[in-house]
């Protein structure tokens, strides 16, 4: 190993290093645009192509080998779609759809109104959804984080460009449900199960019902409730990027001057209530942020990157007086590239919070990328190293592109037993 491999070494240790060790900032989560970086774990700062540098690194732009008349490597992206649920927002779903709070009183009244078997077993079904449905999603966070995106990228060999138009949706929130609540509805599945079993189970649960032996409708005594937060971030921007040479070493650096604008929303709803509350607060004004980006080649396989995004802290109010907070935040990664091999991974050098209060994780994200003739394997993993509220379990992802010059097509999903994702996009080199 020669001495300035050696020195490019040093230099991407410390940089990392150092980050690590005085960034403490916290912002909304790195969203994942496209396929290409979910299908490989969601990393991409110093893996990036020029589909998807101006989301990662836009420093990526200015290290190719050709000059972008001899490269044809320019490349045209539309539609990009990306989106990321929890299953939490699809259990969450199917409460909005059920009124359990009339569904319990109309049962408990054909009961009251004629006590048999079968009207009890009815009560006890709906008592049953409930808490079946309660149990699976108790306290735990549900997300939602979804894009579309328009991208030109135009790298070269010491300069590159790129355009792009997105629209991301993100939000989070946590179901409160009180042990209270758990508690009372298996008070009255032992008491109906006493009932339809004719005392052979159960319980039979005397303070449930009232001095005429008619049930108790529970639902004025339910208190559990869902809260989230979200909010749609349209962004229009350029990436620009050029090689520089810093004392003999040549670093990339790379800058997304950007418009954004903000729209936030809140949300509630009780769960004995059909009221729901969904307010949102429309901030018209486009305004400018930044990302800012560089990467170094440390061997001819081997680099390392750094990206800040949203230079610029901005707070974004909501209905409720809150804010929602964009700040800066802070990636580096690696990678090892081949013409028929990348091996990548990137990590937070900090917690990003959620746009729901008490929300935030920092990742650690890595992906490997095989390609054979026109097509491309890719397999991925992100966990979290760090976090505050609720754990987000590690998660694998898997995806496929097809490159058929001047075209391509990329596929990617990822799926835990906590959420899934999927991404597509089209486009074409020109």
């Amino acid at each position: 190993m020669n001495h300035q491999i050696k020195n490019n070494i040093r230099f991407a240790i410390s940089l990392c290093l150092g980050i690590v060790l005085t960034k403490t900032a916290f912002a909304i989560p790195f969203g994942i645009y496209e396929p290409r970086s979910l299908a490989m774990g969601g990393a991409g700062v110093a893996s990036a192509t020029s589909v998807n540098a101006v989301f990662y690194n836009p420093a990526i732009l200015s290290t190719y080998k050709d000059y972008k008349e001899k490269g044809k490597n320019e490349a045209f992206s539309f539609p990009v779609l990306s989106v990321r649920v929890s299953r939490a927002v699809e259990i969450l779903a199917g409460i909005r759809d059920v009124d359990y709070q009339n569904d319990i009183t109309n049962n408990f009244n054909t009961y009251n109104n004629s006590r048999t078997s079968e009207n009890a077993q009815n009560a006890l079904n709906t008592i049953n959804s409930l808490y079946s449905t309660l149990g699976q999603i108790a306290n735990n966070v549900f997300m939602l984080d979804a894009s579309a995106s328009l991208v030109i990228g135009v790298p070269s060999k010491y300069q590159g460009g790129a355009f792009f138009v997105t629209q991301r949706g993100v939000g989070d929130g946590q179901l409160s449900v009180s042990a209270s609540d758990l508690e009372l509805l298996n008070d009255y599945q032992e008491a109906l199960q006493y009932i339809t079993s004719s005392g052979a189970k159960g319980a039979l649960h005397p303070e449930l019902f009232d001095g005429g032996g008619n049930l108790i409708n529970p639902s004025a005594s339910i208190i559990s409730e869902a809260n989230a937060r979200a909010a749609v971030i349209s962004e229009l921007g350029v990436g620009l990027s050029k090689q520089i040479n810093i004392m003999g070493s040549d670093f990339s650096f790379g800058l997304t001057p950007k418009m954004v604008k903000v729209t936030t929303y809140d949300y509630h709803r009780s769960l004995n209530s059909r009221v729901q509350d969904k307010e949102g607060t429309s901030n018209d004004d486009w305004q400018p942020n930044f990302d800012f980006g560089v990467l170094k080649k440390i061997t001819s396989q081997w680099r390392a990157g750094l990206i800040v995004k949203n230079i610029i802290k901005r707070a974004y109010p909501t209905s409720t007086t809150q804010e929602v907070m964009i700040k800066p935040q802070w990636r580096f990664g690696i990678a090892y590239i081949t013409p028929y091999l990348t091996y990548t991974m990137d990590l937070d050098l900090q917690k990003n919070d959620g746009v729901y209060p008490g929300n935030a994780a920092q990742h650690i994200l890595t992906g490997i990328e095989i390609k054979q003739g026109q097509l491309h394997y890719r397999l991925g993993y992100r966990d979290t190293i760090a976090h505050k509220g609720p754990k987000e379990d590690g998660v694998f992802s898997a995806g496929l592109g097809l490159n058929i010059k001047p075209t391509y097509f990329d596929l990617a999903y990822s799926e835990n037993h906590q959420q899934r994702a999927a991404s597509l996009m089209f486009g074409f080199n020109f």
